[in-house]
């Protein structure tokens, strides 16, 4: 009997010692790179207005486009796939269909409007089409039997904007190498339908028009921008789902038909029924200070990628230098269970070696919920480490 107790009482200690043990969290990759500058030197935007020689008849009609080099695609191409098998858990089986959803934000008559047409502050303000191109190639890789792309800018087209931005030439590529297996998207004209969200309930609305297609594919790849945003504190792959699929065509331009000031709300609403399958960040160039597309280009140099979007959004404020729990979607989001920021096991480059201390958004651009800026945007003076 004594030796069946010492043995149970072993047992039961060493089931305490192991239940004390903190759980193991969700894995985020964390890849730092020099690529940056080259990445800015390599890529050129023409802009058909500003492109012709108005003195001599047109002969030939131009268009806004994209381009860049091969040696800048590869090194690119290269960090993202190191980002992507070192986070684990990529998602995509043989057989599936998969929607790539980049941050476009604006179209280039906008950009050209706002003066903002230099390579890095277009290259810090839309997920650079390198970046979006190599996830996609992945995905292919994989045995995706579809790879859709497209994005609903909140302001210009969704087929015009993408196309300028790149990733029409990105499709084109990627067709030719794996056939009729890639679709850009006009995101403003497909069938869309009221969805209403199962878990949440419905935070801010009760339903919201949303493209079928983002519905009904397999695997949901969130590409966003690092940036801040003076909605949402940042921009991040929850926000690059919750406020970049429901249609402009019903909601207007920048999304203003949804209620703002319940953005966090909104989004986490939305990314309960669309859900997101994988996250890699585009923050090679990223933004700090006036977000999300008059903010200052900084050269971040990095990628993120993980499974886990609230992880991953967590990581990204970290490394901005915000407190990733006082931004209000981040919280909210991990609190209706979207993911989680506990025990997050950062592998790759530590978040200290790659940490930039950004700008936040100035206070009189800052948008406060009905509550202030207690409320779930988290701009409580605490957010800035």
């Amino acid at each position: 009997m004594r030796r069946t107790s010492g043995s149970f009482l072993a047992a039961f200690f060493l089931v305490l010692i192991c239940c004390s043990e903190p759980l193991a969290g969700p894995k985020v990759a964390v890849v730092k790179t020099d690529i940056a500058k080259a990445a800015a030197e390599d890529y050129k935007f023409s802009m058909a207005i500003l492109d012709y020689d108005w003195s001599k008849p047109v002969e030939k009609i131009k268009k806004n486009e994209s381009t860049w080099g091969p040696e800048s695609q590869a090194a690119i191409e290269k960090v993202v796939r190191e980002a992507i098998k070192l986070s684990g858990d990529w998602p995509v089986k043989p057989g599936q269909t998969v929607f790539i959803k980049p941050n476009l934000v604006v179209g280039p008559r906008t950009m050209q409007g706002m003066n903002r047409l230099k390579s890095e502050e277009i290259l810090a303000t839309m997920t650079d089409a390198r970046v979006a191109r190599a996830v996609g190639l992945v995905a292919l890789e994989s045995g995706a039997s579809k790879v859709f792309w497209g994005d609903i800018p909140s302001g210009g087209d969704s087929y015009g904007t993408a196309k300028g931005w790149g990733y029409e030439a990105v499709v084109d590529e990627l067709n030719a190498k794996f056939p009729e297996k890639n679709v850009l998207l006009n995101l403003n004209a497909v069938p869309y339908k009221f969805y209403k969200p199962k878990n949440t309930g419905g935070l801010a609305l009760k339903e919201y028009a949303i493209p079928e297609i983002f519905v009904n594919t397999d695997v949901i790849i969130s590409v966003p921008k690092m940036k801040t945003h003076s909605f949402a504190g940042v921009s991040g792959s929850l926000k690059n789902i919750g406020l970049g699929v429901p249609i402009s065509s019903l909601y207007g331009q920048s999304k203003w038909g949804l209620p703002h000031r319940r953005l966090p709300e909104v989004v986490v609403d939305i990314c309960d029924i669309v859900k997101i399958g994988y996250t890699v960040v585009d923050a090679i160039w990223a933004m700090e200070g006036n977000g999300p597309a008059l903010g200052k280009p900084v050269a971040m140099n990095v990628i993120i990628a993980g499974k886990d979007p609230v992880a991953v959004d967590w990581t990204a404020c970290e490394l901005m230098g915000i407190r990733g729990d006082s931004i209000g979607i981040v919280r909210l989001a991990k609190s209706h269970k979207l993911g989680t920021y506990e025990n997050v096991e950062i592998v790759g480059t530590p978040i200290q070696q790659a940490m930039q201390q950004f700008e936040p958004v100035p206070r009189e651009n800052r948008v406060a919920g009905p509550g202030g800026y207690s409320h779930n945007v988290g701009w409580g003076p605490d957010a800035v480490k």
